[in-house]
């Protein structure tokens, strides 16, 4: 945690400031290793501060080495104002992306001097992982990989998307999850043509194609994992579908090294799906970057610049969605090593027939 304060505090002196106010949760955790839905952390040069309320005070102790813990059970920000006054910072940062305007006004209430927007500042630094994040991400990951291997002897004709969501969430927390990354997806028949489906009644039949989108939670670190099986002998056009998205996804990851375009790699698996005359059915982007939170820095996408560097963990998730007839989508985790990169995702991408 200390390296991470530091390095914050360099970015801090890059941009002249004398004080940043973190109010973004998922940073919060990141510099101090506190999970909580009321807490705020001042840092300056000179004093680093975090700022609860009586329901995590004593969980807030586990950062007492780097920060000076205070109980706050009115409003943070108007305290962290209050400390900001008597401290005397001019220059001091404030997280625009997170902020409310009601909170930001309980904070430059009685404070004096400048407040400045920092952007994506911690969430670019965030995008770099030391060790200790990637290995909680890859036991994310093999808890997500555990789970899915098991769920393949559950899936039959009959079970409705919402059954299989919920064994699947069961085997997750059975492997050791402590929650989920995010709501999981179960898409069958026609509605593996909507990317983002919500499991519902539908009821699995015999040439389905079953998209299942998912996620373990573990020590405050994500995984993130696609993958589309066959229940029984699929039909010509999807089976064909899923092989050019498999192509899109391995000439993908072909191209992930340090210093490769966030575009570029994107455009390897669009340009592939568009000469096989399906581009107009993969929409979203290729990819994004997976932490303390499922969507983080850098996104592989057609709309973004930048590239990838040492320590990013990124996804790789091409797709294909056809109305009426269905989709297709295969995701895995990939962590930049210096010279290229390392699949953290250890399941088999093939076409699996049930």
């Amino acid at each position: 945690m200390l390296d991470r304060l530091n390095k914050l505090k360099e970015n801090m002196a890059a941009l002249e400031l004398d004080g940043l106010v973190v109010t973004d949760r998922a940073d919060v955790f990141y510099l101090s290793g506190l999970l909580s839905s009321n807490c705020l952390l001042l840092i300056s040069q000179a004093d680093d501060i975090l700022l609860t309320d009586s329901r995590y005070i004593l969980a807030a102790q586990r950062a007492r080495e780097q920060f000076e813990i205070r109980e706050v059970n009115f409003a943070l920000e108007r305290e962290a104002g209050t400390i900001i006054k008597n401290m005397r910072l001019k220059r001091v940062g404030v997280q625009d992306l997170s902020l409310s305007l009601a909170a930001y006004m309980e904070l430059s209430r009685d404070a004096q001097g400048q407040f400045l927007p920092v952007g994506e500042m911690l969430r670019e630094q965030r995008a770099v992982k030391d060790k200790n994040e990637l290995d909680a991400i890859k036991r994310a990951q093999h808890i997500t990989d555990s789970a899915f291997n098991k769920l393949l002897e559950y899936i039959k004709p009959g079970l409705s998307e919402a059954d299989i969501a919920s064994e699947l969430e069961y085997l997750m927390r059975k492997s050791g999850a402590d929650g989920f990354a995010f709501e999981t997806i179960a898409a069958a028949g026609i509605n593996g043509a909507k990317p983002h489906a919500q499991p519902g009644e539908y009821k699995l039949k015999r040439g389905d194609m079953l998209t299942l989108d998912f996620g373990a939670k573990k020590d405050g670190y994500c995984s993130d994992m696609t993958r589309t099986v066959a229940v029984g002998e699929p039909p010509n056009e999807l089976r064909k579908i899923y092989n050019i998205v498999l192509d899109a996804h391995k000439r993908a990851k072909e191209f992930l090294r340090p210093g490769a375009g966030v575009r570029e790699i994107d455009a390897i698996a669009r340009d592939y799906i568009r000469q096989q005359g399906y581009g107009e059915y993969f929409g979203h982007g290729l990819g994004h970057g997976v932490g303390i939170e499922i969507h983080e820095l850098p996104v592989l996408s057609y709309k973004r610049d930048g590239m990838l560097l040492p320590g990013n963990v990124v996804t790789i998730e091409p797709g294909i969605y056809i109305p009426n007839i269905g989709g297709v989508r295969i995701e895995n985790m990939c962590f930049i090593t210096e010279s290229g990169y390392e699949d953290i995702t250890r399941s088999d991408n093939n076409l699996i027939i049930l």
